[in-house]
């Protein structure tokens, strides 16, 4: 093996790691109506719309910011699977990309990317995966004109 690929199998079982971390504290959360720290933000941004602003200066809140809080995010929980599901696909391009490794590189680059675009809202993973995905697709052009 090159040492081009014990980095990028170095750097894959690196993201499969941050993933599963991701993904573990991600499920973790539970119902986002029970979360204290997702409500308070949701009743922050409550109180800081202009209009809520000037109704509760007038005492003349239509809603409750509690009552505001539950139903925005009774609304937003059953999307938190998109991520959870996006986190899971993400880590099987990985070891698909991982096992197709030595055969094909210039496939096993290509998932890497997919594995990027779908871990896309965490920071590091698609970076790392976007990186490894090139240098595997375009190895042969780096390596001509590499001196």
């Amino acid at each position: 093996m090159k040492t081009h690929v014990h980095t990028i199998v170095f750097l894959s079982i690196f993201t499969i790691f941050l993933l599963t971390t991701a993904f573990i504290s991600l499920s973790s959360i539970g119902p986002l109506e029970q979360n204290k720290t997702a409500r308070n933000l949701v009743t922050s941004l409550y109180f800081k719309d202009p209009k809520v602003q000037r109704d509760a200066a007038k005492g003349k809140l239509k809603i409750h910011p509690d009552r505001f809080a539950t139903d925005v995010l009774s609304y937003l929980n059953p999307y938190i699977n998109y991520p959870l599901i996006a986190l899971v696909f993400s880590v099987l391009l990985n070891v698909l990309s991982l096992t197709l490794l030595k055969r094909n590189e210039n496939l096993a680059g290509s998932l890497l990317m997919c594995a990027a675009l779908a871990s896309i809202f965490t920071i590091i993973p698609p970076i790392i995966q976007a990186i490894s995905g090139y240098v595997l697709i375009e190895k042969d052009k780096l390596n001509t004109s590499i001196p």
